[in-house]
């Protein structure tokens, strides 16, 4: 359904910016998981859905997300733009804090609702509710960036004993 909802509402070009809806429909879904059904079922939700490949493509290595759909393989296609994107909300949503977060959905959605956005429209957007110089920052690391690490996800019992170098016990 988010998938549908928002790339219907905002507008955007899939192909060369495919990360402005599918990271936001991939993370309104781990919302709405949150919200439905609580914090379990959400922390399950953001292990499989969006943490499992982005971990896989970490250790590897990340990837910037603002590149066009065919400048991915597959699996980092799947990795990046669902998972990185979607966990860049989350990471916003945290570093923002609730209120201004949900206060910059909705100023993006009243500014680019039936409409376009732009990778450097979402920039602004953001800027205008957290600050410029912030919301800078956070673009570049999160979103041009290649340097979101493991460190920078949260735990997850479910999934970090795959991860684990076996060599440290």
């Amino acid at each position: 359904m988010a998938h549908q909802w928002w790339y219907g509402i905002v507008g955007n070009d899939a192909h060369r910016e495919p990360w402005l809806d599918e990271g936001l429909t991939n993370w309104s879904a781990a919302f709405w998981v949150e919200q439905a059904h609580g914090p379990e079922a959400a922390r399950m939700t953001w292990d499989l859905l969006v943490l499992f490949p982005y971990r896989l493509r970490l250790m590897e290595g990340d990837l910037p997300l603002n590149e066009p759909a065919e400048r991915y393989s597959e699996l980092d296609y799947a990795a990046i733009v669902y998972g990185k994107g979607a966990w860049m909300y989350e990471a916003l949503r945290r570093e923002m804090g609730e209120e201004r977060f949900f206060a910059f959905l909705r100023r993006y959605l009243q500014r680019h609702r039936w409409g376009w956005a732009t990778g450097d429209s979402w920039r602004e957007t953001l800027g205008e509710v957290w600050g410029r110089a912030r919301a800078e920052a956070f673009y570049r690391r999160w979103v041009e960036g290649r340097e979101i690490t493991e460190k920078d996800l949260p735990p997850s019992p479910t999934l970090d004993p795959l991860f684990q170098d076996p060599a440290l016990g």
